[in-house]
């Protein structure tokens, strides 16, 4: 052949083989930009379309993308193979089929093979593959993302002749393969995911509770559709902060803003009940429980929590309240008939018994000295009339009634200090005149109950009275030197006195704390919002 036709074939050749390599090249590109943010339900059709148009590109035959299943399985999850070509089992395993194969591929090492027939003998079963699919030559590439664990592999095959698999080549498929993977993978974590939240909502769901997730800077919420029933909206795509807030009932608005943004502050746990009214006009309690976390992306705090209807349980709180004021209320008005039975019936009896009894004393004067008998009895009557008068007080005292609580207060500390067996050094600031007859009664109430454990069970020597308001909060507090105790000794076993102590305090919206230890003494305080409690 004279060297010009051979020049001419040799350029021909060339400028076709730029022309595959410029195809290829775009085809790459093509795939590369393809699969960026591909959909999951689009994944698998869009594998397949790259294996067929890759095969087509480079005149190969056949494709395969297997992927580890479980440990020891790897399935074929995406084949193109041409058309002509016998086809390929339904339900096929790597590790069965091409067992030498697999375990290079585990071992995360490329399967180059120019030609099958001259694989190695430990290669014999994958031989017999190769034989029964009429592929002569393949190229393997192990499926990972980031040096994690092994995904799959992705097999490329021609069935006519074998071939060399260059380096560029064998490049610019590992390529494909990556793009390949991250995809995949990127779609199983999406899986995860979903099947994360659908675990989270059915547990959600189980527990009646609604999920959600708030950015308190630009007001956006994420929330699952029971937040939406909650709140009696049509979809939870229509929350947002100002809608929430919109449907909180107005007293409770500006407590609901007061917690985002106390939440958004602090690490803890944050909690508060609140009210709703639902667009039917519906009232509802909710609590909601949340924390916040960091999203390093934006630079910024998310608060994420659950929300639970309560509006049955505040219900059943509201009677249970209401039926125990009723019972305490009904307990001090029968400790106050009994005070005046006690002052006007047995008092008074008592005194007139006392002054007959004076009486015969001074008639038995003129006759020589009075029989011993008498003055035992007169002495004793006072003694009686005395405890009787006590009584009557500590049931209902008058000073409370007439007077208001720093008086009786001051005058029950001064009487117990006076019975000689407990020093108590009472400080009582001036405190609102307004406090409310309930609030004057609890602390009383109060006060009286911790002076009687003080007397019955500390061995104290010395009992400091503080009643103080500030800050919109009135405080008393009851500490004494005594024996103490622990204080896990009375978590299941608290006597009906602490019991009454906390109960009359809840009633007035108010709260109870003992601090004590063995050798160190006892603190009672009752602490009261003197703000949910005006009128």
């Amino acid at each position: 052949m004279p060297q010009n036709t051979v020049t001419v074939e040799l350029s021909k050749r060339t400028r076709s083989e730029l022309l595959d390599h410029i195809v290829f090249e775009t085809l790459l590109t093509e795939i590369s930009a393809l699969f960026v943010n591909v959909p999951s339900d689009e994944l698998d059709r869009l594998i397949q379309e790259a294996q067929k148009g890759i095969c087509e590109c480079l005149r190969l035959d056949h494709s395969s993308l297997w992927q580890v299943s479980s440990p020891g399985q790897i399935l074929l999850t995406h084949l193109y193979r041409a058309p002509d070509l016998p086809p390929a089992f339904e339900e096929m395993d790597g590790v069965e089929f091409f067992p030498w194969v697999a375990s290079k591929i585990y071992n995360n090492e490329l399967v180059v093979l120019p030609d099958t027939s001259q694989a190695p003998p430990e290669a014999a079963r994958d031989m017999e593959s190769w034989k029964y699919f009429q592929i002569k030559s393949t190229l393997g590439i192990p499926l990972t993302v980031g040096g994690g664990p092994l995904i799959g592999v992705l097999s490329f095959e021609a069935t006519r002749a074998p071939r060399d698999w260059p380096p560029l080549l064998v490049s610019r498929l590992q390529l494909v393969a990556q793009v390949f993977a991250n995809a995949l993978d990127r779609r199983a974590a999406e899986e995860k995911l979903r099947e994360s939240e659908a675990r989270l909502n059915l547990a959600a769901s189980s527990a009646n509770a609604a999920l959600w997730s708030l950015d308190p800077n630009t007001g956006e919420v994420w929330a699952s559709d029971a937040v939406a029933e909650l709140f009696g909206v049509t979809s939870a795509s229509v929350l947002s902060l100002a809608v929430i807030l919109g449907l909180v009932h107005p007293q409770d608005r500006l407590k609901v803003q007061d917690a985002i943004r106390e939440a958004v502050l602090q690490d803890d746990e944050s909690r508060i009940e609140y009210r709703i009214v639902r667009p039917d006009g519906e009232m509802r309690w909710l609590v909601s429980q949340g924390r916040r976390h960091f999203r390093p992306w934006q630079k910024a705090h998310t608060l994420m929590g659950v929300t639970l209807d309560i509006t049955e349980a505040k219900r059943l709180e509201l009677e249970r309240a209401d039926f125990a004021g009723k019972l305490l209320k009904a307990q001090e008005a029968e400790s106050a008939r009994i005070s005046r039975e006690l002052h006007d019936d047995i008092g008074q009896s008592l005194a007139l018994l006392g002054i007959e009894v004076q009486s015969a004393l001074r008639k038995l004067e003129g006759a020589g000295p009075a029989p011993e008998v008498l003055q035992k009895l007169q002495r004793r009557l006072n003694e009686v009339s005395h405890r009787v008068s006590t009584l009557s007080h500590q049931l209902h005292s008058s000073e409370l009634e007439f007077l208001g609580f720093a008086v009786a207060a001051k005058k029950l500390c001064r009487e117990v200090s006076d019975n000689g067996t407990l020093r108590v050094v009472c400080t009582i600031d001036e405190l609102p005149t307004d406090l409310g007859e309930q609030v004057e009664l609890c602390l009383y109430r109060v006060l009286q109950e911790s002076l009687r454990n003080c007397l019955k069970h500390s061995h104290a020597n010395t009992v400091t009275v503080d009643a103080r308001s500030e800050d919109g909060t009135l405080r008393l507090t009851v500490r004494d030197d005594g024996v103490g105790f622990h204080i896990s000794s009375i978590r299941n076993s608290a006597g009906l006195g602490l019991v009454s102590m906390s109960e009359r305090l809840h009633l007035v919206g108010g709260t109870i704390g003992i601090h004590s230890q063995p050798g160190k003494g006892t603190t009672i305080s009752a602490t009261i919002r003197l703000d949910t409690n005006h009128s």
